[in-house]
């Protein structure tokens, strides 16, 4: 290297300019930094205002099918009480309350149904199994309310006094295990008024758990489809 013999005022423009240089370069690296800094925190906020979106979405969705079981499932467990209440009457009046039983089951059966299949494309196609219903896709929030409508099935034909076909074979727990109604109903004698008459009760029992675990499910799956 040439060692320059400068002067004294061109050493001072050499000095002046250095620095001038390395503050140019310190407030360069400042504004990156501070520019690094802001876009981390947009970015950040925008993640957390998509976070808050996607929860409120949820929230919604959650909150709609929630509202519409629990007006469908209600509806038509009032209308199997409020029966089972007054079918101890005169022959007229028992035809009339079937009459109206039989409307609100035909109700029921398609609009469950239609929620069945709402749920399955929410939540995924349950396994039928409570082991099962856990693993990915889990399909638990389906497998309850699939109890909720085998339950409500088994109580319409109870309170009409017997299960044609296979309608008790179809709705009652498998031998492979399949959850249904979540109970053995074949095991009930349904033949016969006590065999009835505890199944009722065992209806009812199952419905209350049902339900319980319907929602929990509900608010625990994994929203899919989104």
């Amino acid at each position: 290297m040439i060692a320059l013999d400068l002067s004294f005022p061109q050493t001072l423009v050499v000095t002046v300019v250095g620095a001038l240089v390395t503050a140019l370069a310190a407030v360069a690296a400042g504004y990156v930094a501070a520019n690094s800094l802001r876009q981390k925190r947009k970015d950040a906020d925008e993640a957390a205002t998509a976070r808050q979106a996607a929860l409120s979405r949820d929230f919604g969705i959650r909150s709609e099918l929630a509202e519409r079981t629990a007006v469908c499932a209600a509806t038509m467990y009032i209308n199997c009480q409020d029966a089972g209440r007054h079918l101890r009457t005169t022959a007229f009046r028992r035809s009339r309350i079937l009459g109206r039983l039989d409307e609100a089951y035909r109700r029921f059966s398609v609009d469950s149904r239609a929620l069945e299949t709402l749920l399955e494309l929410r939540f995924g196609t349950a396994a039928l199994r409570p082991e099962q219903s856990s693993t990915a896709g889990g399909g638990a929030v389906v497998m309850y309310w699939h109890q909720v409508r085998d339950l409500l099935t088994l109580y319409y034909f109870n309170l009409r006094g017997g299960y044609p076909g296979r309608v008790l074979e179809g709705n009652s727990i498998d031998d492979d295990g399949a959850f249904h109604a979540g109970f053995d109903a074949v095991a009930f004698g349904a033949t016969t008024e006590r065999g009835l008459a505890e199944m009722r009760a065992k209806i009812r029992k199952e419905y209350d758990a049902a339900l319980v675990n319907f929602v929990g499910a509900l608010r625990a799956d994994p929203i899919l489809n989104r």
